[in-house]
C-alpha cells in the first residue's frame, strides 16, 4: 500500500492524474485482497484498518476524479469493481 500513496504522491504534481488515481484505487483493492489475521495482525482488534484503507483509498481516488481529473462537470466516477458493490466486502 506504500508503494501505490508513493505512486499516487509522485504522479499528482505531474498532473498525471489517471495515474493517481489508479494508484489511490489500488490501496482499496491491496486492502481489500489482504487477510485480516495475517497482514492486519499486529493492528489493534478493536479499529477497523481495513475497512479505514479501503474507504480512504476510494475516497481519494474520487476526489482526484471529481476535483482535478473533471473539475466543475458531472462526469460519474466509477471506483473498481474489485472493491465495489458488484463484489461486497
Amino acid at each position: 500500500m506504500q508503494i501505490s500513496l508513493d505512486l499516487a504522491r509522485e504522479a499528482l504534481p505531474k498532473s498525471e492524474y489517471t495515474a493517481a488515481i489508479s494508484a489511490l484505487e489500488q490501496i482499496s483493492i491491496d486492502a481489500k485482497a489482504a487477510v485480516t489475521a495475517v497482514d492486519f495482525a499486529a493492528c489493534d482488534n478493536t479499529a477497523n484498518y481495513r475497512g479505514n484503507f479501503i474507504s480512504r483509498g476510494l475516497s481519494a481516488g474520487f476526489t482526484v476524479h471529481d476535483r482535478y481529473l473533471y473539475p466543475d462537470s458531472y462526469v460519474l466516477y466509477e471506483g473498481p469493481v474489485r472493491v465495489g458493490v458488484q463484489d461486497p466486502l
